[in-house]
């Protein structure tokens, strides 16, 4: 890790230690967009991003939970977990054209994921999709 990717660490765990996580994502992807290659920072804001989505979905904040799962996923397009908790999120919000989406992403990551076939099956429900929903099942 050079100086540079150092520093950006640094200045981010500072900002979680102040309670200001999302400060912190932000910083780390100024660092991320301009020096893609630094594997570690991408690693640090997926792992934060995914805490901070956690936290906020526990306040009912939705959108901006959704924000920070799609952070995850940009730097982690192989997360299951991700993928459900946006699908989860979008069908909360209503937008179930996204919530479909982001669910039949979870369900290949992970075709065991019972969860996410259930939420599939509710979202057809939500849209009247009654045969579709059977047919999750």
């Amino acid at each position: 890790m050079n100086k540079q990717e150092q520093s950006s660490l640094q200045k981010a765990k500072k900002l979680c230690r102040q309670g200001k996580p999302r400060e912190a994502v932000r910083l780390l992807q100024q660092h991320a967009d301009q020096h893609p290659q630094h594997g570690e920072i991408t690693a640090f804001i997926a792992e934060l991003s995914m805490e901070t989505a956690n936290r906020l979905l526990a306040e009912n904040n939705i959108q901006e939970a959704i924000n920070h799962l799609l952070t995850v996923i940009k730097y982690r397009p192989g997360d299951a977990r991700a993928h459900f908790l946006a699908g989860a999120a979008f069908a909360q919000n209503g937008d179930y054209r996204r919530a479909l989406q982001y669910t039949d992403s979870a369900i290949a990551l992970d075709p065991g994921n019972i969860d996410a076939v259930y939420n599939k099956a509710q979202i057809y429900m939500h849209q009247g999709e009654e045969r579709l929903a059977i047919e999750c099942y």
